[in-house]
């Protein structure tokens, strides 16, 4: 047993699926493998189409879940508090470092 963390790098399924989970992963310590799981992520990668893409990652998570190689215990939670004359904030799901914020859209209201 081991205790590992992954910051996601982009906004995508991928970035955890394929790069984390699959058998040929350079960063899975679990040593699971699961073939069907493996083609779901490729067919994931590969797809164009929004909603096939989708199924294919979503059906990749249920194989992750159904056989458990990890258990997601953590997840980091940042909270902000802006002011009601600050216009232009908008949340960055993949912040990592707290307080680290895209500030060139912000504006004063009067």
């Amino acid at each position: 047993m081991f205790v590992a963390g992954w910051c996601q790098d982009y906004p995508d399924p991928q970035n955890w699926y394929s790069l984390v989970f699959t058998s040929n992963s350079s960063i899975d310590h679990t040593s699971w493998k699961n073939k069907e799981y493996d083609r779901l992520c490729d067919l994931g990668d590969k797809e164009l189409d929004v909603k096939k893409r989708t199924d294919y990652y979503r059906q990749a998570a249920q194989l992750l879940l159904a056989e458990a190689p990890v258990a997601f215990f953590y997840h980091s939670v940042a909270w902000s508090l802006i002011k009601a004359r600050i216009q232009g904030y908008r949340e960055d799901p993949l912040e990592y470092f707290l307080g680290e914020h895209d500030l060139y859209n912000l504006k004063l209201s009067s």
